[in-house]
């Protein structure tokens, strides 16, 4: 078999390539003596029009604000507006504490996240502590451990850069190694207005 692996790592990572149009499948088959533990990981962007809430054992709120810390609808915003992400997460205290948790948060293609580690600006009150976080063009990944009964609030800044009409992906939370944990919110389309004539 060309996939066959044969290692003496403790972690071998073997990427899959994947036919689009038709359907994929997977064997595997453990040839040796030892216990093998497998993890499927898929990366990508949320498909459009994903509608689905979900909330277990994790509680999540998102909420979009200007600068100023007021509401703002980020379905119709005003292009070159700055706003703020702000995304608070509560470990219910039902499983104990969460360790080795992850946010992934992706962002509109008309949205630029503003870095706050590499300027000067803060925000007016301060984000919580996270482990890691991995600030790209588009998403950010934040990783962070939760103690029970207690809540983290992340917050990211963007500046609406692009007139006209994108899609917001979901944000999801989860603990990266029992996916009984996890929530989102579902994603929704934004629009960025020009100036008026």
């Amino acid at each position: 078999n060309e996939n066959a692996i044969q290692s003496s790592a403790y972690i071998c990572q073997l990427p899959l390539a994947i036919k689009e149009g038709q359907e994929n499948t997977l064997f595997l088959n453990n040839n040796s003596s030892g216990t093998l533990f497998t993890r499927l990981i898929i990366e990508g962007t949320p498909l459009i029009g994903d509608t689905i809430s979900a909330s277990n054992n994790l509680v999540k709120r998102v909420r979009y604000l200007t600068l100023d810390g007021a509401p703002i609808d980020p379905s119709n915003i005003d292009q070159g507006s700055d706003l703020i992400i702000e995304i608070g997460i509560k470990n219910p205290g039902l499983r104990g504490n969460y360790e080795e948790m992850a946010l992934t948060t992706i962002f509109p293609s008309g949205w630029e996240i503003r870095n706050t580690r590499m300027e000067s600006e803060a925000f007016q009150t301060t984000t919580s502590h996270f482990d890691y976080q991995d600030i790209r063009d588009d998403r950010v990944y934040t990783y962070f451990d939760l103690s029970a009964n207690s809540n983290k609030v992340f917050r990211f800044q963007v500046n609406a850069s692009y007139e006209g009409r994108f899609y917001l992906p979901a944000i999801t939370a989860y603990a990266m190694y029992d996916e009984t944990i996890n929530a989102r919110n579902p994603g929704e389309w934004v629009t960025i207005s020009g100036p008026s004539e």
